[in-house]
């Protein structure tokens, strides 16, 4: 899906302390409000100046982007291809963390739907994002990695398609049902 592969930039996805991710902002919490509000020019401001965003998606082309404006047009392409009724939500579950960036795998809910990916980040002197590096992921990479998801856990609702499978009728070994 080619809005997925624009639009999970995410190496980080992120409600906003401000459109600008400088060094006290989150990154991840500035990309997430951005996609939110589908604002092209907030969700570059996760990124430094000189940052790299890579999309690495099976089947489409590779995709780089270099610089906050070439990254902003890469979000304005993917918010305009979306339709403005659909609500988005982003989401990440972080699998790995350093002092130098971060890696794990991302939800994009848009609308009913949903669509992953796996991210790594490298976070800039100033920390935002400096590199950004995702490839696809499944439902079952999101939901297994471990740990809660980073924005809003309280209000995660467990996915039917997912869990579902785990439901039924277990006998335990003293014979109880």
């Amino acid at each position: 899906m080619r809005a997925t592969a624009l639009g999970l930039c995410l190496f980080g996805v992120t409600a906003i302390a401000s459109a600008k991710a400088g060094a006290t902002g989150d990154p991840f919490l500035t990309l997430r409000e951005a996609y939110r509000l589908r604002d092209a020019a907030a969700a570059a401001a996760a990124y430094d100046e000189n940052a790299e965003v890579v999309y690495r998606y099976e089947g489409t082309p590779e995709e780089r982007y270099r610089g906050t404006g070439q990254i902003a047009a890469s979000f304005a392409a993917l918010f305009g291809q979306i339709d403005e009724d659909e609500p988005l939500d982003l989401n990440f579950r972080t699998t790995e963390n350093t002092a130098k960036g971060s890696a794990g795998v991302y939800r994009l809910r848009i609308g009913d739907s949903a669509s992953y990916g796996w991210f790594a980040v490298r976070l800039g002197a100033d920390g935002r994002f400096a590199a950004d590096e995702s490839r696809g992921a499944t439902l079952a990479d999101f939901e297994e990695a471990a740990g809660p998801v980073m924005f809003a856990a309280e209000d995660e609702q467990l996915d039917r398609d997912y869990y579902g499978q785990l439901t039924g009728r277990y006998r335990l070994p003293g014979g109880c049902d």
